[in-house]
């Protein structure tokens, strides 16, 4: 045994990095293994320093010199370990002793020696890229050409004359200025990348460091859920109120899914035709998700599903009614709305795995595929606006939609059929097996899916929210009970001949989706019945978000109707002038027809209005309609 000045504490060979010795060349490859043998038997202080000597050829002074280089630190905090064996690698940058002087000297290393000197150098720069305080003001796009500017002047101040380093050089350390900022950049990564956009340092951020987690072993035990705008422009097409028929184009629309992390199935999705999307569109597409479907016709001639498409929902593809045990969003309000949550947690029953506001990176299965259905879809129609204003595939999106007419209800078919038809097509990710193929042979294996039992289904669930009113009423003047909700007064027969009850708090069961009938429940927790919404609110299905729109038009003096008027009527002819100039409204206007079938029932109501009395004696004539029929979708 031998004794030496190395500290043996804490070395352990095994963590060491390796070294590929088939990368070298011969010559410095026998070297290599020479040292390498040599080190082993050093730090397993089983042989003589002369031993390992004469067995590798290396002298003992050499040896120490070796074994000291392995246990240097890299730049990382690593020990080079036997990365420090390679024959004629440097451990360590070039260090200058002292700075040039004079044109014709050497500038090696004169600008690391020129930082090292001058300190305020290096902190002018590192402020200049990001700042050292919260209290400094950072031009976050400073190119190299000002910062120069900046770096020359402080070289002035600190007394360099033009006989000294920066100005002895061609270009007074312009371009070695450059290979330091960028060797800043890529050492501080998520700071250099944030110089270069918000979404370049989210992405450096939070991506690249370190393992995933968790990884999705089976189907609906990860999902993922996101909304994206569609890159695609459509028109709509309507009657003005002094009976001009006009097509204008609206906003962009919202795409909402969800996808099956170990598939990589689109489990169901939801069209949002609002600017900006709502828990009412997160509760649709959570519905869309869980509730069983049926394939769908569609009006666009030669649109189609292939024949292995469609979704797990449909009856012949997997278990009804199956639910997810994890799913994954970021932290948007109509993400963490308290509706939401109770779905999640009462219907779904399910963990919830919130992430950041704009970190994609968390859930790279959606944004993937969002991106293929632009690509493949969306961005080949007419009137596609591209992923950016410059993409070439943009070509005046607004001239588009209005020519070609391109609806909303025309949208909604292409993407039932390009998100059924993913789910069919075979991915690269899934050993070319389609997601549903990937479904059909877990199932087959035995993988149990969980399911929302047979007593808990039910469509108005995911929109029911329990409030709570008083019965209003009066015996002395006759007035049977009744409640108020949002504005409109509900009664039903087992209430109207209660009139014990006046006074007392019912807890109300309201499907938000539809206002007109509302099931209440007794402070003892029975059901008393369903109470119907009076008046002319009671002619249409509409929503708890349109009725309280209507109602705040109202208040504001900015839509008036009487008892006597369809409020959804009124509201429709308020949105078809606003619709001449604003596109919100042209958006309004067209989730009003969809959720509502407004225009249908209007335009039926016109006819009958406009049709005149005929003659006796011409039973059979007609009278032709004095305006343009109205497309209706």
């Amino acid at each position: 045994m031998f004794k030496h000045p190395i500290n043996y504490d804490n070395i352990d060979l095994h963590t060491w990095k390796e070294v590929d010795p088939m990368a070298l060349n011969e010559k410095d490859k026998k070297v290599y293994e020479k040292r390498r043998m040599a080190i082993n038997l050093f730090f397993s202080r089983k042989n003589s320093l002369d031993e390992i000597s004469k067995r590798s050829g290396i002298s003992v002074s050499e040896i120490y010199r070796l074994a000291e280089r392995c246990l240097l630190l890299d730049e990382n905090g690593v020990s080079f370990g036997y990365r420090a064996l390679i024959p004629k690698k440097r451990l360590a940058a070039y260090k200058r002793k002292e700075l040039p002087t004079g044109i014709e000297s050497k500038k090696t290393g004169a600008f690391s020696k020129l930082l090292d000197q001058y300190p305020i150098l290096e902190d002018t720069i590192e402020r200049a890229l990001w700042g050292k305080d919260r209290r400094s003001v950072v031009d976050k796009h400073i190119n190299v050409k000002y910062l120069h500017k900046k770096f020359v002047n402080i070289c002035k101040e600190l007394g360099l004359t033009g006989n000294d380093y920066p100005f002895t050089s061609e270009d007074f350390g312009k371009r070695s200025l450059e290979r330091y900022v960028i060797k800043l950049q890529h050492k501080h990564f998520s700071r250099g990348a944030a110089r270069f956009g918000k979404d370049a340092g989210n992405h450096a951020n939070k991506t690249g460091v370190g393992f995933k987690s968790h990884i999705s072993v089976r189907p609906y035990q990860r999902v993922q859920l996101d909304g994206h705008r569609i890159d695609t422009l459509f028109s709509i097409k309507f009657m003005t109120p002094d009976g001009l028929e006009i097509t204008k184009i609206t906003n962009r629309i919202w795409i909402l899914a969800i996808i099956d992390e170990d598939t990589r199935m689109i489990l169901g999705y939801h069209i949002s035709l609002n600017k900006e999307y709502n828990k009412s569109d997160v509760l649709h597409c959570i519905k869309n998700a869980i509730v069983n479907s049926r394939p769908k016709t569609f009006s666009i001639p030669g649109l189609s599903y292939h024949s292995s498409a469609g979704f797990p929902t449909w009856e012949d593809k997997g278990p009804e009614w199956a639910v997810w045990e994890e799913i994954l969003f970021d932290n948007a309000k109509s993400h963490l709305s308290k509706e939401v949550e109770a779905c999640l947690k009462d219907i779904v029953g399910c963990s919830v795995n919130p992430g950041a506001v704009n970190s994609p990176e968390r859930r790279p299965l959606i944004e993937n595929f969002f991106r293929l259905l632009e690509e493949n879809g969306f961005h080949r129609l007419p009137s596609t606006t591209g992923s950016h204003p410059k993409d070439p595939v943009r070509k005046d999106p607004e001239m588009q939609a209005v020519k070609y007419e391109v609806t909303e209800h025309e949208i909604r078919q292409l993407a039932e059929v390009l998100i059924a038809n993913y789910n069919g097509t075979p991915h690269t990710s899934l050993y070319n097996l389609s997601p549903l193929e990937v479904y059909q042979q877990r199932l087959e294996q035995g993988v149990m899916i969980r399911t929302i039992p047979d007593e808990r289904r039910s469509l108005t669930a995911f929109f029911t929210e329990k409030i709570s009113r008083t019965i209003k009423g009066n015996l002395k003047i006759g007035k049977r009970p009744y409640i108020n909700f949002e504005g409109a007064q509900y009664r039903g027969d087992l209430l109207s001949r209660a009139g014990d009850l006046i006074g007392q708090t019912l807890t109300l069961h309201v499907n938000t989706e539809d206002l007109r009938v509302i099931k209440a429940f007794l402070p003892d927790g029975s059901e008393l019945g369903l109470l119907q919404v009076a008046g002319k609110w009671r002619l249409r299905k509409h929503t708890l978000a349109l009725r309280k729109t209507i109602n705040r038009l109202k208040n504001k003096k900015m839509l008036h109707f009487t008892s006597e008027d369809d409020p959804i009527e009124k509201y429709g002819e308020y949105l078809r002038e606003k619709a001449k100039s604003k596109k919100s409204s042209r958006n309004k206007l067209a989730g009003l027809r969809a959720d509502t079938g407004y225009d249908i029932e209007q335009e039926i109501k016109k006819e009958e209005t406009i049709k005149p009395v005929l003659p006796p004696k011409q039973p059979e004539q007609h009278i032709k309609r004095r305006f343009t029929n109205t497309i209706v979708y």
